[in-house]
């Protein structure tokens, strides 16, 4: 396919655009792409739920490791951790 057929199809070279080695010195290119196909969304948020879910097991974890070192945990997270297993009753 010629340089002139993949723009005027809406494709792209793989490579490095209408630069490549292919494109430049034989204005011939099979490494190419379609420029209309929809690209994914980028990576959005993880869902409230989950990531309450996932804090509550994380502080879980903490909580366990303080106490298998006979250390104190803080209040703090035992707070959080009543807070968020009630959240996540409802």
């Amino acid at each position: 396919m010629t340089t002139k057929e993949i723009f005027d199809k809406r494709i792209h070279c793989k490579g490095q655009g209408f630069n490549c080695y292919h494109c430049a010195s034989e204005n011939i290119c099979d490494e190419y792409v379609n420029m209309d196909v929809k690209q994914k969304p980028p990576l959005g948020l993880m869902p409230n739920d989950i990531w309450k879910l996932k804090r509550l097991q994380d502080i879980k974890s903490a909580m366990g490791r303080y106490a298998g070192a006979d250390m104190e945990i803080p209040k703090q997270w035992i707070s959080e951790y009543i807070h968020l297993s009630r959240d996540l009753e409802e």
